[in-house]
C-alpha cells in the first residue's frame, strides 16, 4: 500500500485511481487489447441521503473504462482514470443494466481482487481474512 500512497502523491490523486491506473495496463498487457473495462462497486447510497447510520448493502457497479496503448505516458493514464473515476461516482445512481444497453460494453470475464486486510476489531471482537472460501458463479465458467 506504501508504494501506492506514494506514486497517488506523486500524481496527485487517490491510491484508488493509482490502483486503477495500474490495473489497466497489467489487464491490457495480459490481453494483448489497449482497451479494458473495469468494474467497482460505489457505495449506492447518493440517492439515500439518510442511509448513513443503516447497516446493510447500497452496492452500485461503475465502470472504468482504460485505454492504454503501449506508448501512453503513465501520467496521461492516472489523469484519464481519475476524470473516469470523478465521472462514474457523479453518475453512480444511473442503473449499471442500463448504461451496459446503451454503451454496448458487455463484460468478457471477470477478475475478483482481494487486497490484504488486516485485522478488525471493535469492543473486543476482532474479524479477519476468512481461509480457504473459494467462490465460483456460471458466468465464471462461460
Amino acid at each position: 500500500l506504501g508504494q501506492f500512497e506514494a506514486l497517488a502523491t506523486r500524481y496527485g490523486v487517490t491510491p484508488f485511481v493509482v490502483m486503477t491506473a495500474l490495473s489497466h495496463v497489467i489487464i491490457a498487457r495480459f490481453t494483448a487489447s489497449d482497451r479494458s473495462v473495469l468494474t467497482f462497486q460505489s457505495s449506492g447510497r447518493k440517492p439515500y441521503p439518510d442511509s448513513a447510520n443503516v447497516i446493510g448493502p447500497f452496492s452500485n457497479s461503475i465502470i472504468l473504462v482504460g485505454e492504454t496503448p503501449h506508448d501512453k505516458p503513465f501520467a496521461q493514464l492516472v489523469a484519464e482514470q481519475r476524470q473516469g473515476t470523478s465521472t462514474a461516482i457523479r453518475n453512480e445512481t444511473y442503473p449499471y443494466h442500463l448504461i451496459v444497453r446503451e454503451t454496448g460494453v458487455q463484460p468478457r470475464f471477470g477478475i475478483n481482487w482481494y487486497p490484504s486486510i488486516t485485522l478488525l476489531g471493535m469492543n473486543g471482537v476482532e474479524a479477519g481474512p476468512a481461509d480457504d472460501i473459494h467462490r465460483q458463479t456460471n458466468y465464471d465458467l462461460d
